[in-house]
């Protein structure tokens, strides 16, 4: 990883104990020029009043100034002293919040890595699942069998009274004659109020137990025969396989009809009444 360039620190240090660094150089200059004055004018006051002699004005004014060379280079020394000491613990806190910061993008980035790869991973899982559900729906609407899925409606006393449509298949539309956009979300009795009370007990048996069922009937609203195999997938809830058998039942009914009566009066033959 990069790491971050430091700013200038007159770019980056800021107040501490009322102090602005970039204040610093003005406060020791006007701090170095007031003890120059000030020792200039006592001084000269202090050596006027003590003697008039030239050679010895001469003198004290060479010591003086001497003393004042030592005084004021150990007050910088002082004063710059102080203000590196503040400036080398402001640089400290610099390093380590820039530490910090690295770690906390160290942090970040890793997070950022690892969110990246949980997206890809779930874009990776909905292309899956698109791709699964594209082809159990092309199963589904492709089936030769009709199917539907229902919802069973208890009343009070936890007794079957209706079924609602919650999908259906093409070919439960073909075999039954009803549209999907005309019953799905509306109960048997809205869409066939003269369904038979068998349909409904039936199909809530297998949705409240979870024991499912084939069996072949008669739908009187419908005029056909369905050969039906029905389960619970959740509680509450029931699918239906189903064909239409009418077909079967009455090519079945024919030859009966045919083997105990006969061909040419059809009359009750000896059959019928042997057995």
């Amino acid at each position: 990883m990069k790491r971050m360039k430091y700013l200038p620190l007159d770019n980056e240090l800021s107040n501490s104990d009322g102090v602005e660094v970039y204040k610093i150089p003005f406060k020791i200059s006007l701090a170095y020029g007031t003890a120059g004055a000030l020792w200039i004018i006592f001084s000269d006051t202090a050596v006027s009043s003590i003697t008039q002699d030239v050679n010895t004005i001469s003198r004290i004014s060479i010591y003086k100034g001497w003393g004042f060379v030592l005084v004021t280079a150990v007050i910088l020394y002082l004063i710059m002293r102080y203000f590196m000491t503040q400036i080398s613990h402001f640089h400290a806190k610099l390093v380590t919040s820039n530490e910090n910061l690295e770690q906390a993008l160290e942090e970040v980035t890793a997070t950022e890595e690892e969110l990246r790869q949980q997206f890809d991973e779930l874009q990776h899982q909905t292309a899956a699942l698109q791709k699964s559900e594209e082809k159990y729906r092309a199963l589904f609407d492709n089936m030769l069998n009709a199917f539907a899925l229902h919802r069973i409606i208890c009343n009070e006393r936890g007794r079957p009274i209706n079924y609602s449509f919650l999908a259906v298949n093409p070919a439960f539309e073909k075999l039954t004659g009803l549209k999907a956009e005309d019953i799905l979300g509306r109960t048997v009795l809205d869409v066939l109020p003269g369904t038979e009370l068998f349909w409904i007990e039936t199909y809530g048996q297998v949705a409240l137990t979870g024991e499912p069922v084939s069996f072949r009937h008669f739908s009187r609203v419908l005029n056909r025969y369905y050969s039906v195999e029905a389960y619970s997938p959740e509680p509450g809830y029931f699918s239906t396989h189903f064909v239409d058998c009418t077909e079967e039942v009455e090519h079945q009914s024919k030859m009966e009809h045919i083997s105990y009566h006969d061909f040419l009066t059809n009359l009750p033959n000896r059959k019928l009444f042997h057995d």
